[in-house]
């Protein structure tokens, strides 16, 4: 009974087990300018997470509630399914003669991205460095056998003079950012040139 659109949110999981779920939560504003969010589904999924199988149960709940032409927007994760699953979809409502324009009703999830691009930096920050220095997160003991666990990581002179190249903290951290911007499409594009990161390297000492 939303009197305007509905937007919806999807997500799907496996238990250790072996069972998958489908969870799909509608959210929309009620006629008294309320924020509403409502479980509409909680599907068993017979099956792997395929894009058919992922498409029929979000398209058989809007069927259910009769939501289909009040759909605005759907919010998924970024597996490549999901990406998938939407074209599936679209051509389930075009034969209904609804329309559904994929880069203008899809929302990713932030969580997921930010996630993500976290993995992706931490991979390669735990990686050794190119000159064969450990990398940020390894143990660093000194004389007195305490560990040095400072973050971000104090680099001396000695490290400093790495023959014109990027500092070896900045070349590690160059690194995570240009991992962290590639890991999302919209992102890709950002990521600093060679020549960028040599104008970085100018202002950082």
């Amino acid at each position: 009974n939303a009197p305007g659109k509905i937007s919806i949110v999807v997500d799907c999981w496996s238990t250790r087990n072996g069972h998958s779920f489908h969870g799909i939560l509608a959210t929309f504003v009620d006629e008294n300018w309320n924020y509403q969010q409502v479980v509409l589904d909680f599907d068993i999924l017979v099956g792997s997470h395929s894009d058919k199988n992922l498409a029929t149960s979000v398209f058989k709940t809007l069927d259910e509630y009769d939501i289909k032409e009040k759909l605005l927007v759907i919010t998924t994760d970024n597996a490549s399914n999901m990406d998938t699953m939407l074209f599936e979809l679209r051509e389930m409502l075009k034969i209904h003669n609804i329309d559904f324009n994929i880069p203008d009703q899809r929302i990713r999830c932030l969580a997921h991205i930010t996630n993500s691009s976290c993995q992706a930096s931490l991979k390669v920050l735990k990686e050794c460095n190119s000159d064969g220095n450990p990398g940020l997160f390894e143990d660093n003991n000194d004389d007195s056998g305490d560990k040095d666990q400072s973050f971000p990581p104090q680099v001396n002179s000695k490290q400093r003079s790495n023959g014109g190249k990027l500092p070896n903290e900045l070349s590690v951290y160059g690194r995570a950012l240009d991992a962290t911007m590639i890991s999302d499409d919209y992102l890709a594009g950002m990521s600093l040139s060679e020549s960028e990161w040599s104008l970085v390297e100018d202002i950082s000492y």
